[in-house]
């Protein structure tokens, strides 16, 4: 009963990616089966994620097993270690873990499963509003523009170096 409106829902990829050894990789959904997959907590996306992706293959959350580990490129001394086989990470964090660790494996869940939903709302009276109107099409027009350019810039060379001007990174 609330004014709003959904006034954009745009198509985009998953964000996120596990990320694993080449040792023993996780490259499709079917080989988490038997796994310990770090997730950076509970009930969030990357668990969602992992439960979907699962799903795909047909497991069940008896089939693997999910730790909390945290997001930071060192999570990947726990999979070096043996204590986990793989964990979700943000894209941007798998960049990083791929230059650092050149065994390591990076699954993007994009390719098997639609996934990232994005839903922007406003008031009724915004969208009632020529001006305002005008103003949420050119923001999602610039949010698009932008989703675009980094999925277009592999493997995110650009991206970074922009966001290292602006930010220590």
């Amino acid at each position: 009963g609330a004014p709003i409106s959904v006034f954009g829902q745009p198509s985009q990829q998953s964000t996120l990616r596990i990320v694993s050894a080449a040792d023993d990789p996780i490259r499709t959904p079917a080989d988490l089966r038997g796994r310990t997959i770090g997730i950076p907590s509970e009930g969030g996306t990357s668990e969602t994620l992992v439960d979907t992706l699962a799903a795909t293959a047909g497991l069940t959350d008896a089939d693997l097993s999910k730790q909390v580990v945290g997001l930071a490129p060192g999570v990947y001394e726990l999979v070096q270690q043996g204590r986990i086989d793989g964990y979700v990470v943000a894209l941007d964090t798998a960049v990083v873990v791929q230059r650092q660790q050149p065994d390591a494996v990076v699954l993007d869940p994009s390719q098997v499963i639609s996934g990232g939903t994005q839903v922007y709302i406003t008031s009724q009276s915004a969208l009632a509003d020529p001006a305002q109107r005008d103003v949420l099409q050119r923001y999602l027009r610039a949010v698009r523009a932008a989703q675009e350019s980094v999925i277009a810039d592999q493997p995110l060379d650009a991206t970074l170096k922009t966001l290292g001007d602006a930010y220590d990174i």
